[in-house]
Order: C-alpha cells, then structure tokens, then sequence
C-alpha cells in the first residue's frame, strides 16, 4: 500500500512539476537485468557426522540478461543483507538452461575460515547467489527490485539456507537434563527418556512435572534427518487451566544423535486458548 501511495505521489508530482521534453521517451535507455528462477530444492541439509563432504544445492534457470557465472558468498545464521559480512565460496559457470549450484561442507569451511568441526547440529547458513552477466554487469539482492525477490509469480532464488543435522542413531534414551524450559522454568531439572512406543519414536517422561496430573510427551523423529515433532498431546494442567495440551511448531525441531541433544519449540493450548510457543531443550 506504501508504494501505490508513493507511485501515485509521484505521478502527481510530475504532473504539476514537470514539462513533456523532461520525460524520458526512449524506453531502449533501459537494459535487462538478470536473476535465478528456482526450479528445484535438492538438498539444504548437511549432515555433522560427513560435514567435509556433505552437499548442499538447488537448480536454477537463469532469466533474462546472459549470464557468465554466479558468485555464490555464504554468511553463518540466517538471512543478512549486509554484503560487508559475505565470504565468497565460489563461483559457478553458467548456462541458458538448467544448472546446480552446489556447495560442500568443506567449500563452506574454506570460505568462513573456520574448522570443519565447528558446523555443528542447529546451525544455519545462508547463501546469496549474484549473477554475474556477460557483459559484465552484477546483479543480487543489493541492486535488484524487492518484488522480483518477494513475489511468488518469479519464483526468484536470491538466497537459500542450509541448516546442519545428524541422522538419529537410536540413542536417546536414559536420564537428562532440562537445559532450557521457557514454559514453566524448570531449567536443570532431570527427566528419564524412553525408547519408542512406535519406531523412530521417544517418550518423554512427564517433561513438565510441575504441572498437575503430568503426563508423558511422544516425539516422532525422522531416522535421515533427526527432525521432531510432537503431535499435539495433553501432558498436565495447572491451577484454573486444565488439561493443557503440546505440540511442535516451526521447522526448528530436531532431536541431535550425535550430540545427544533434544531442541523443539512446543505450542501451548488448552480450551482456555492459546498461549504461545516456547523453546524446550534437553542435554545428556
């Protein structure tokens, strides 16, 4: 709504203010810009138990200018458009059809100057791609107008976020510790975890033992990947608010083999209403 309100400001503006020999009448001053056309997600995990040789990459078809190559930069955590904080990790011939853009673990290790043991299970990393044209001329998200990138009808692809997982191996059983509970505070307190009922699954004994009547939590994790998720399930209730339900929320909720971590994001509810989402972890 802004910017109508701008572009019909500035109509008017030119409107009253300016003469027709002021207008630009030679729409061949403009030139053709260039960007990436999303065609496919492979893959934007990477695994910590292989991170030197896991492979992250997506598929793209270049629209527009021709393109030379496509400088790929990458920055630890999510999106930032400051260019000053980018480390270029390489660069990709281009082509006027399909082609990968594809990045290791080791390549990105390389370009942060850091080891590769410090990508870690919950990390993120994002790369922006800058088309590079053949007469020279760069164009990313600095120089590119924002609905391009924001539209759905382009299906641009000016960043994309890696995030670092492990497989589950089977391990999460035994005592643990509450490292972070921001529903209820019980940070420190010890909880057991069980195997199952069902395959790829792990019980939580009553994760929330301050409520009443606690109950234990299921959580379902994908084997390849160690993402979790917990359908929504009564676990207790609390003075005035029965039976206060849980469940995932997010795409940030992984159970970590390798470092024997549980990290998810639970929504609150109950028929009183909801009450939010909050952040729940468990160490060995």
């Amino acid at each position: 709504m802004r910017k109508i309100i701008l572009l019909l400001s500035t109509i008017s503006f030119i409107t009253v203010s300016c003469h027709k020999d002021d207008l630009i009448q030679n729409v061949s001053s403009y030139s053709i810009g260039s960007y990436l056309n999303l065609v496919e997600t492979e893959n934007l995990l990477l695994d910590a138990t292989n991170a030197a040789a896991s492979t992250v990459a997506i598929k793209v078809k270049p629209v527009g200018s021709e393109l030379q190559k496509v400088n790929i930069y990458a920055v630890a955590g999510g999106p930032d458009p400051d260019e000053s904080n980018w480390k270029l990790v390489k660069e990709v011939s281009a082509t006027d059809s399909l082609f990968t853009l594809a990045v290791t673990g080791a390549e990105l290790a390389a370009a942060l100057g850091i080891p590769i043991t410090d990508i870690q299970p919950g990390q993120q990393y994002t790369f922006y791609n800058q088309m590079v044209t053949a007469d020279g001329r760069v164009f990313d998200i600095s120089n590119t107008e924002d609905d391009i990138e924001g539209q759905p009808a382009f299906n641009s692809v000016f960043n994309w976020t890696a995030t670092v997982v492990c497989p589950y191996t089977n391990n999460m059983t035994g005592e643990f510790t509450i490292a972070v509970d921001q529903w209820d505070g019980n940070v420190g307190g010890k909880i057991e975890v069980a195997a199952g009922p069902g395959e790829n699954e792990i019980t939580l004994k009553t994760p929330f033992p301050l409520s009443i009547d606690a109950k234990d939590l299921i959580v379902s994790i994908d084997p390849v990947t160690g993402f979790a998720s917990v359908a929504k399930q009564v676990y207790g209730s609390y003075p005035g608010a029965p039976d206060i339900s849980a469940q995932t929320t997010g795409s940030n909720n992984f159970v970590f083999s390798c470092k024997e971590t549980l990290d998810i994001t639970l929504n609150h509810s109950s028929a009183l209403g909801n009450f939010g989402n909050f952040r729940y972890v468990l160490v060995r």
